[in-house]
């Protein structure tokens, strides 16, 4: 059996704005602050679940209103509302300078990973308790794709693990996002075969992850029960 490495990325980590890109957001400047720009705390257990494994740490901090890096190139939410508009080079500016550096040195990375190990990739996001109304009650979110066996029970085993140390967590599987929907992981499943790479979307209710040390003790549980599942 493969030795497995571990892979800690974070498509929306931050709300920067280009400084060329500004203009357009004179009138937007409420919106930089909400989850239509960034997932809050994201960031920080993604970097805490980074130091846990003692593994680097693949973030971007550019605005997913200026472009969206977990989202495929032929996407229509790759821009946003804010930066569709823009001319062909200008958008072509935005990929040359913030979507392929992120996607190429990811991806590079696993390539290198794979020749000797089974990579399991988590991407961290976060979710809003209410959405169109609709309250979301659970608390962590593990995306997968069914039909790759080794990422099912990887998720199983996550959720029992987890549930070890916390009885009370609440954990679905694929949701509030289908695990084969539009992002990152699904992209990369098509590069990699099943047995060299498991890509696994942990999304976080953003109810408690304003809270340093709710992320810190997040991130820990997170890892034990990664850990132990190998």
């Amino acid at each position: 059996m493969r030795p497995v490495a571990y892979v800690i990325t974070c498509e929306h980590a931050g709300n920067r704005i280009p400084s060329w890109c500004l203009p357009l957001f004179e009138k937007h400047q409420r919106l930089l602050a909400t989850h239509r720009a960034f997932d809050a705390g994201a960031y920080e257990t993604a970097r805490q679940m980074a130091r846990f494994f003692a593994v680097p740490l693949f973030a971007t901090k550019i605005s997913r209103l200026v472009i969206d890096c977990n989202r495929s190139l032929g996407s229509t939410h790759l821009f946003s509302p804010i930066t569709r508009p823009l001319p062909f080079h200008k958008k072509n500016m935005l990929r040359k300078h913030y979507y392929e550096p992120y996607r190429t040195a990811v991806e590079a990375h696993l390539f290198r990973l794979v020749q000797r190990y089974r990579v399991y990739h988590f991407s961290i996001h976060s979710f809003t308790p209410v959405k169109n109304g609709v309250r979301r009650t659970n608390d962590i979110g593990l995306l997968y794709d069914p039909k790759r066996v080794y990422e099912k029970h990887l998720c199983m085993m996550m959720q029992q693990e987890m549930h070890r140390h916390d009885p009370a967590l609440r954990i679905r599987y694929n949701y509030p996002y289908r695990g084969i929907a539009d992002g990152f992981t699904r992209y990369l499943r098509t590069v990699f075969l099943p047995e060299e790479y498991c890509g696994i979307e942990i999304e976080i209710n953003q109810k408690g992850m304003k809270k340093r040390a709710w992320n810190r003790r997040l991130a820990a549980m997170l890892g034990r029960a990664i850990r132990t599942v190998r």
